[in-house]
This record gives C-alpha cells, structure tokens and sequence, in this order.
C-alpha cells in the first residue's frame, strides 16, 4: 500500500492527543527524578552547554585537543536552551540546572509516542497498545530516559527513525510479473524514509557506536529494492540527508575544537582500535545478555522473548509485515547487543534504544496470548484455542487486568525508589551548597568590615594557602568526593539577584580522574583519595607545624599546601570517617559538617566497595564542638555571632 493508506490507517490512532498525554507524563517523570545515576547524565550534556552559553564551566578530559571523543551536538541542544533562558532574564539556578531534565522529559514523551507507532506498524493495535503499556510502566525508563545522556537522545532518534522506516524495512521484496523484484516503495523513497534517514544520521552525531545500527537497517532496506535500483536510491534518497548532518556536525565540531575534527573516527580510535574504554571498566562479553538486558527489560523479558520466538503473529497496519519481516526488528535489536558486547565496557543505559523493539515484541506476545480465534464456536475452536495456549474467552480480561496490575505492582516501586531516594545525596548536597553561598559571601564581608578577616569566625587562621581575607567576593567549593560525584556549574549557577550581595561566580574544584592522571604513580587524585582519604588531604591542604595543642581561635601554620582550603566542601561519610580525617579537617581546616543528607543504603558503584549512606556538607567559619560517640567524632555547628 502507498504512504498515504497509511497515515489514514494511523490517523484514528496516533494524534495530538496521545503524544500530549506521553509527554506530559515524562515531564511529570522528569521532575520526579531527583537522584544521579551515573557522571555522564551531566558530564556529557550539561556541562559543556554550560560553558558554551554562560562562557563558565569545566571540560572533562574527552573533550581535550588530545582527546576529541565528544561531539558538540548534544550540548548544543541544551547550549540553546540556557541561551533563550538568558535572553529572557529566566537563568534562575533551578532552571538551568532542571532544563536539561525537562527538555529530555518532553523527548522521551516522543520516544513513548514512536515506539507505540512502531509496534502498531508492526504488529498491529493490539500488540501496539500492550508495547505503550510495557513502555511507559519500565522501571528503566522511568529512572534512565528523562535523563540527560547522549544514550537517551539516542534512544528517542532511534525510535522515531525506526518508526518513520519501519514501512520500508519490514516490507518484503516481491516479484513482478516479469520476475523483477519490486518494492514497496519508490526507490527515490518519501518525505517519511527521508525524515528517518536525518533521524538516524543525527544518532549517530550523538553517539557514534550507533553507525553499526543503522548499516544493518540500510541493508534490509535496500533488501526491498532490486539491485539496479541501488545507485539511484543511494544517491537521491539516503546521500542528502546523511551528507547534511555529517558536514554539519563536521563544521560544529571543527569550529568549536577548533581545528578539523571528524569525532566518530577519534571516538572508533579511542575505544575500539585502542582499546581504552576498559579503564572505565570492564565486564565479560556476555554480560547484555546475562545481565544487562534482564536487567532492564524486568518483568518484560520473558514476554518479549516469546514474542520474538513465536513463528507468527497478527500484521501491522496497513497490511503488516510478514512473519518473516516482523522479525527485522528482532534482528536489529540483536544485532545491536552483540555489537556493544565486543567492547569490553559496557553499561544499563547503553541498551536504552533496544527497549522499544523488546516491548514491542512483549505486547505482539500478550496479545496473542489474550487473542480470540475468529472461529469460537464448536470442539475444533476449543482445541485450537487449547492447542496455542490462548484461556477462553470469558478470562481475557481478567488475565489482561492481572498482567497490567503485575506489571505496575514489581515496576512502580522500584523506579520511584530508584528515582527519588537511591543516589540522592550528591544533588542534595549541590542544592545545600547553593543556600548557603549567599551566607558564606555575607560572613566573609562582614568579617572583612570588621577587620578581623575571614578567620575571625571561629576557623584557624592558615598561612601558605590560606585566605587573606581582602577579596570576600569568591567562595570556594572543593567537592571532596570520587570524581565527578555531583555536577558542577549546571547546578551552581548564579544570577546577582539569587546571590544577594554577591554576583560573583563560586570557584569549584574537584578530583582529577582523567586517563593521563590515571597513569600517574599511585594512580589518579580520585584513587588517592580513597584509597587515604588523610594523606591525600595533607599532601593537598598542607601539614601544620606549629600550634598543634593550642586553642581553637589561636595561630596555626600552614606548609606545603597546594590548594587554598575551601569555604564549602561535600564528602561522603565514609571518607570523613576514616581516622584522622574529621579531625584535620575540623582542627586545622576550620571545616565542619554543617549538612548531612541521606545518599543511599546500598552501594551503586561497581568501582567501590564502600556504601556511602551519608553526604556531608561541611563549612569554614562556624564554632566547633566535639563529643566522642562510640568511637565516632559527632559535630555540632552553630554560626558564630558576627
């Protein structure tokens, strides 16, 4: 059938309705999600927008003249975002650290809306609105899609591509009278195979190791068309739009490192010819599909895997593919997983863009589990029924009820724990060091007017690295946390009037875990950091040599220090914990823990063995007094009169 039997077919299904519905409900999703996952979520998006719009912010490594791995097209989407906010005088630190959040939220509301088109293109209504139920209930997506990963905004353009061609793609290559083969479609394709082709070239922008997906999709398109057709659909139909992202983004990047940067060959130098992935960690070849693909897919997998092993299903609309076409999608998503389990670093959210295939195949299967034979009458219609496993037809509903109820019941909780209490600690602690930057600056001119200093608050006076006192314009805040625990200036920005006498910009610094710091003897900052927690802030802070029994508010000096002491800092309990580290700290540094907020009860770092239950936020400049407490330092804090 032509394209426009079926958009009519689709019409009655997919409209404006639907696709404001699935996004209202991913935005409402992503104001919900309130914890970190894993460094990337802002490391990879938001950070660098910040430092393209605001002019403010940190690179990490792989965006290093040496490195090049990044391309800039997904920062520059949330880049344009904190920009229009400037512009209208809206870049409050609550929108421009939650923007990046919500304009995902708004995209994986489309990813919702695509992979039910998909499902309805390929198995028909029924299947499909079972595949929008596994979809939106996933406890994956709830707590990975709003996030800000280039693995999210992979997973949406994936979706919509494969949505836009699944027409062409599922259709078979048949026979004309004379023997040809013929497809479905023109070879010069339509506006919808050409929507998808700048879909799936704007994936692979953002993450490169997608190419390999979209190769395996191309040669079953060109499956559908004869031979001789193949150099006409190359040239007008797939060379445009492909030939426009690349050179774009080609010039993006280019202009913005710089110099000639083509990102996916340094990213396939990188991480595959190179090998280097591995320092981020590494897992057995196997592991998407021991670990990782069970794991995401929940209480979805086993439905899926039938769905996907069943040799026949109902057609999609507008004819539907054939039991043969139908499995395309099926190959796809292997063929996807086999190729990421040949890197030897593998994670959860790389396999965001399988989970609308798999459950599309999960609802195909639950609904012809709850299908009814169009024979229902007689001893044949009942052995057939028992023959296919398919329950009469008085118990569909209630089977289709206890599925949808079964469904919710082990996917809801976790997502919302995941979502709202696991890994919470870091972004509490950022929004605490925020409230109080105002009171910091507000002490230290204070301080500065009375001519006692900074010090004059109860904090030991430093000398080599210390404050002098003279400019209470910058507050310095050292995240002493593994590295990139916490965002940075996405989540620290400041406009004059959020920062009441003060319209500066707070100086931040955090451990290093870059390759080339890894090589470093005795590993990066980060590993030095956990491994002594005391040593390394000594041999960073400095040692003190005199005044080690005086009184709190007498002299100390300081050596050696590296690094001026912060006005904040954050830190895990664990690691202030260790012997010795409080009380250097307190003692010496005039920092105590002002702040403790919940992180977690189980560990989430597969790079630690430490459970870090706490996040300590700790401040220069309060009165210090300690009580043993079965073999711990507890601290009380109260702000000393000015």
């Amino acid at each position: 059938m032509g394209a426009a039997w079926d958009r009519r077919q689709l019409r009655p299904v997919l409209g404006a309705k639907l696709l404001t519905v699935l996004v209202a409900f991913r935005v409402f999703n992503a104001l919900v999600v309130r914890t970190s996952f894993t460094p990337d979520e802002f490391w990879q998006g938001p950070e660098p927008a910040h430092l393209l719009a605001f002019g403010s912010g940190h690179l990490t490594w792989e965006w290093e003249q040496t490195a090049r791995i990044r391309g800039f097209t997904h920062p520059l989407i949330f880049a344009a975002v904190y920009k229009a906010l400037q512009i209208l005088g809206l870049d409050t630190r609550w929108a421009v650290a939650h923007s990046p959040k919500l304009l995902q939220g708004v995209m994986a509301g489309v990813c919702d809306y695509c992979a039910f088109g998909l499902a309805l293109r390929a198995f028909g209504a029924a299947a499909a609105g079972w595949a929008l139920l596994f979809q939106v209930l996933s406890w994956f997506n709830f707590y990975c899609l709003v996030r800000p990963y280039s693995n999210s905004a992979e997973a949406v353009l994936a979706t919509a591509a494969l949505f836009q061609w699944a027409p062409h793609i599922l259709s078979a290559c048949r026979k004309s009278a004379r023997g040809d083969a013929v497809g479905r479609r023109d070879s010069a394709g339509t506006r919808g195979e050409t929507c998808a082709l700048l879909l799936a070239a704007l994936c692979v922008a953002v993450r490169p190791t997608s190419a390999a997906l979209w190769a395996v999709t191309g040669m079953f398109r060109l499956s559908t068309l004869p031979i001789k057709r193949w150099p006409r659909y190359l040239a007008l139909t797939v060379l445009p739009p492909v030939a426009t992202v690349v050179g774009a983004s080609f010039y993006l990047d280019s202009k913005l490192y710089g110099t000639a940067t083509l990102v996916p060959l340094n990213f396939l130098r990188f991480n595959v010819l190179e090998g280097k992935s591995r320092i981020f960690g590494e897992q057995p070849w196997h592991w998407n599909f021991s670990q990782g693909l069970p794991a995401v897919l929940g209480a979805a997998l086993p439905p899926a895997l039938w769905g996907l092993w069943r040799p026949s299903g109902e057609g999609g609309v507008g004819g539907g593919a054939g039991s043969g076409d139908r499995r395309r999608l099926g190959w796809l998503a292997l063929w996807f997983l086999a190729y990421h389990s040949t890197s030897p670093h593998k994670e959860f959210r790389f396999l965001l863009p399988v989970l609308p295939i798999a459950h599309a195949y999960a609802g195909q299967a639950v609904s012809a589990f709850l299908a009814t034979p169009a024979t229902t009458a007689g001893p044949l219609a009942a052995s057939n029924r028992q023959r296919q496993g398919l329950p009469p037809q008085g118990r569909r509903r209630r089977l289709g009820t206890a599925i949808a109820v079964a469904l919710f019941v082990l996917h809801v909780p976790a997502a919302v724990y995941l979502s709202v209490w696991h890994q919470g600690g870091a972004l509490a602690a950022v929004d605490a060091v925020a409230e109080r930057v105002p009171a910091v600056v507000a002490s230290k001119i204070a301080a500065a007017a009375a001519g006692d200093g900074w010090e004059a608050g109860g904090a030991p006076r430093l000398g080599k690295g210390g404050d002098d006192g003279d400019a209470p314009s910058e507050v310095a805040v050292h995240f002493l946390m593994p590295c990139h625990s916490a965002p940075l200036h996405s989540h620290l920005h400041f406009r004059g009037s959020e920062g009441g006498l003060w319209s500066g910009k707070p100086s931040l610094w955090s451990l290093d875990c870059s390759p080339k710091n890894r090589e470093l003897p005795g590993g990066s900052e980060s590993d030095k950091f956990q491994a002594d927690p005391l040593a390394f802030l000594q041999s960073t802070y400095g040692l003190l040599v005199s005044g080690e029994e005086q009184d709190d508010d007498d002299d100390h000096e300081v050596t050696n220090a590296v690094v001026s002491p912060p006005d904040l800092a954050v830190m895990y309990d664990t690691h202030l914990a260790r012997p010795g580290v409080a009380e250097y700290l307190s003692g010496r540094l005039g920092l105590v823990p002002t702040e403790v907020l919940f992180h977690a009860h189980v560990n989430g770092d597969a790079d630690s063995d430490d459970t870090h239950r706490n996040v300590h936020v700790l401040e220069r400049g309060v009165r210090r007094r300690f009580g043993a407490v079965e073999g711990t330092t507890s601290f009380e804090a109260g702000r000393d009169e000015m």
